[in-house]
């Protein structure tokens, strides 16, 4: 049976005393474990930016929420991710329309988790911004967590130089990027844009590194984009059965391939 199409949420649902605040909060409960809560204070209905929040409800259970994506609108492209959570990205002035559609916690729940719901819940939020702000852009700066165990692996001590080699060069033996959120979203179509260090100092595991993420406004251009992330997909799994990359004992089931493959298309 598959979950619910996903829906907007308003925001007064989702703040303190709202009919699925516990649940969203809930939703949420990694993010705090990890020290990542200062985002959290953008869900409120009086926020200075824009905000949607698109979610998918139990069956049976409306008040209870299975995964949630927030998109936050702002007037130019976010550089840090912290300008944004400390009020230094500006915000549109109504009746602006935001000029960029910034992605933020596309979260699911843990029984629904690796069943392509987080995927499904991206492309409905880029669709429907899309819509609704057709010459907006859609990007969003996600962690790259996972990044600060391998650079200890690795013996490996600048965090910009170590992004550009693991989402070039390192794959596990299927030949799929090594780290989970560049496979999400170039999965869904996004094309890796940039690599920022020092952009989020809540996020110990990502080494403050983060990846910026675009997605295209059209669906043709989103799934050529899928295609793009198959194919290489498909040649650092080549690379690795033709012996042209390297295992790394450092890390269990990692591959360094000869050279680096493409990120951005």
């Amino acid at each position: 049976m598959t979950p619910p199409v996903p829906w907007s949420l308003a925001l007064d649902e989702l703040a303190p005393g709202g009919r699925l605040a516990a649940s969203f909060q809930a939703l949420h409960a990694p993010w705090r474990e990890r020290g990542m809560t200062r985002w959290l204070s953008l869900i409120q209905p009086d926020t200075a930016w824009p905000v949607r929040v698109f979610g998918v409800p139990k069956r049976g259970a409306p008040a209870e929420l299975l995964g949630a994506i927030v998109a936050v609108g702002v007037t130019r492209p976010v550089v840090r991710f912290d300008d944004l959570l400390e009020g230094r990205a500006p915000a549109p002035v109504p009746p602006q329309v935001p000029a960029v559609w910034q992605l933020i916690a596309v979260t699911t729940a843990s029984e629904v988790r690796g069943g392509g719901l987080g995927r499904r819940l991206a492309e409905f939020a880029v669709a429907a911004l899309a819509r609704e702000s057709p010459r907006a852009m859609i990007q969003t700066l996600s962690p790259a967590s996972g990044l600060a165990a391998l650079m200890a692996a690795l013996a490996l001590t600048d965090a910009g130089h170590a992004a550009s080699l693991v989402t070039g060069r390192l794959c596990d033996a299927a030949g799929r990027p090594w780290l989970a959120i560049q496979r999400f979203h170039q999965g869904n179509g996004a094309s890796l844009d940039a690599i920022r260090p020092d952009s989020r100092a809540d996020d110990r595991q990502s080494a403050a590194v983060t990846l910026c993420f675009g997605y295209p406004n059209h669906v043709d251009a989103r799934a050529r984009g899928r295609d793009a992330y198959a194919a290489r997909v498909h040649e650092a799994a080549r690379r690795v059965a033709s012996a042209r990359a390297t295992p790394l004992p450092a890390v269990a089931g990692a591959f360094l391939v000869d050279e680096a493959l493409e990120t951005d298309r």
